[in-house]
């Protein structure tokens, strides 16, 4: 074999020769891509990050847990099972995809950004319909942000809800039990009911002293009647009364003509008169007197007896009402005493609450 040099126009010679072949094939080709065009859908995506902040409420010596979790467990979180249903759920009926359908198509990375727990999250969907994915992507995040953005909240923040419930209903507790505490003291006066106890029970003293008083007089009187009686059955009922002929009938008879042993023998004729006894009608009278004392005094006694049942029942019953209204306004005060004690305690941390709020107001941020 001898050495030879090809030039260009050998390669163009050879080219000509073998046209068909090229055409053809060249022609093949650009049928067959024609007809892949035509046949299979395109791919589209698009993409989205979130900025996930930490909790800013070491001022206050909360707990921060907001970039406690690794970078593994938040690409977990964000294709978690409940999370795309939640998304499915969102887009329907406008569009219908399935949760296993959007977990193939979704793909999310996470980089920590500093060492205060910062991340960024960032997650790409697939898909042949251009106009479906910024709607998955917006449903995506929002879903992402009301699932987890407590997780970016410190204590006191995610505890704002509870603590408000509880703040609001022992405010509500409370105020329930101070009015009832103020219409108990005006249905129920302590001083008025306290004033009506001693002057009963001062009333009820003076009454005993007054009944006692006259049972003794009673008794002193029934005694003196007792002693009457018997003196008056030994007094007769009349008393002879005896006396001689008085110096105007002895003149009278001189008158008359007796002679002067007559007269003698008259002035010396008793004359015998038979009256009344003065002290058996005075022992009468006085018996008589006792005896209707002792019936005032009967009448006095019974009034009064009336009178010390009629107050002990008042009293026992001021003094139950008392007693009541006292073990209800002390078991009123102890439970508004608690209620006070966790309203403060509750006030204070409902105000941390707040102020952790206000420093991470969107933990989660789309940029």
């Amino acid at each position: 074999m001898h050495e030879h040099e090809a030039e260009l126009i050998d390669y163009l010679r050879i080219l000509w020769r073998q046209k068909w072949v090229i055409l053809i094939t060249v022609g093949a080709a650009v049928a067959a891509a024609w007809g892949a065009t035509r046949t299979i859908a395109p791919t589209y995506r698009t993409e989205t990050s979130l900025l996930l902040l930490p909790p800013l409420s070491s001022q206050l010596g909360a707990e921060a847990i907001g970039s406690r979790l690794t970078s593994e467990a938040y690409e977990e979180l964000a294709v978690s099972t409940s999370l795309l249903q939640m998304v499915s759920e969102a887009l329907e009926p406008r569009v219908s995809v399935s949760a296993g359908s959007l977990k193939s198509r979704l793909s999310v990375s996470v980089k920590r950004l500093s060492s205060e727990g910062e991340l960024l999250l960032s997650a790409t969907v697939r898909g042949s319909d251009p106009d479906q994915l910024p709607d998955i992507a917006k449903a995506w995040t929002a879903a992402f942000a009301d699932t987890y953005g407590e997780l970016f909240q410190d204590r006191n923040a995610r505890s704002y809800d509870y603590i408000s419930e509880n703040y609001a209903e022992i405010e509500t507790e409370l105020t329930r039990l101070t009015e009832e505490r103020t219409g108990l003291l005006l249905e129920h006066p302590l001083s008025a009911l306290q004033a009506a106890l001693d002057a009963l029970q001062q009333e009820e003293i003076s009454n005993r002293a007054h009944l006692a008083a006259a049972r003794r007089e009673y008794n002193m009187t029934e005694a003196l009647v007792a002693a009457l009686e018997e003196e008056l059955a030994l007094q007769p009922f009349t008393h002879t009364l005896s006396k001689a002929i008085d110096p105007d009938s002895l003149v009278a008879a001189l008158g008359a003509g007796l002679s002067a042993r007559e007269i003698d023998t008259l002035a010396n004729i008793e004359v015998e008169t038979e009256v009344l006894n003065d002290t058996y009608i005075s022992l009468n009278s006085q018996i008589a007197s006792q005896r209707a004392s002792l019936q005032q005094l009967e009448e006095e006694i019974r009034v009064r007896e009336e009178e010390a049942i009629t107050l002990r029942a008042e009293l026992e019953t001021t003094q139950r009402e008392l007693t009541e209204t006292e073990a209800t306004r002390d078991d009123l005060d102890r439970r508004i005493g608690l209620l006070q004690a966790a309203y403060t305690q509750l006030a204070a941390d409902l105000q941390d609450a707040k102020i952790a709020m206000a420093e991470t107001p969107e933990p989660i941020r789309v940029i």
